[in-house]
């Protein structure tokens, strides 16, 4: 049996709108699984936590949902990682 144990945080992100020059936000929702994980809940919560806080309520480079999946879960290390944006239901999902 293999086991996926997963964590979620939200950030909102902001930038430029190329088309009109207007600041604003996205709210994001950020999933991220490990296979076979020992850690603890609070490790892995914490761990994906520190990555956010370097994207919520700062300025983001025009990236998409998808080029941000790939990146984040490069730095996390995890095995599966999902980018939601709830309020238009979309998302992204990503695995190693």
């Amino acid at each position: 049996m293999n086991i996926l144990t997963t964590v979620k945080a939200v950030f909102n992100g902001i930038h430029t709108d190329p088309d009109n020059g207007a600041v604003h936000g996205h709210d994001y929702e950020v999933e991220a699984g490990w296979y076979g994980s020992t850690e603890r809940f609070e490790v892995l919560k914490a761990k994906l936590a520190a990555h956010i806080a370097t994207l919520d309520h700062r300025p983001m480079p025009h990236w998409s949902a998808e080029e941000m999946a790939p990146w984040l879960l490069e730095r996390l290390g995890c095995d599966w990682l999902k980018i939601s944006r709830p309020s238009i239901g979309h998302s992204v999902t990503v695995h190693q």
